[in-house]
């Protein structure tokens, strides 16, 4: 019992993991993983794009310029 346990402790977040994963294939919420993930992805890259607007120019102007 104290192996069990011990691992148990150990591998918990995983199990949790598997345990999420295996509820979101059960109720089809996984369908809403990848909007959701892209949703995030084009608030970061927006929030990047706008603080970084100078450097970005410079790097699209000499990548356009070794075409």
């Amino acid at each position: 019992m104290e192996k069990f346990l011990q691992f148990l402790s150990d591998y918990r977040y995983p199990i949790i993991g598997f345990i999420v994963a295996i509820l979101m294939i059960i109720t089809g919420l996984y369908h809403l993983i990848i909007p959701i993930a892209l949703i995030i992805a084009g608030i970061y890259f927006g929030f990047y794009f706008q603080k970084n607007k100078e450097k970005l120019k410079e790097k699209l102007k000499e990548f356009v310029d070794k075409l």
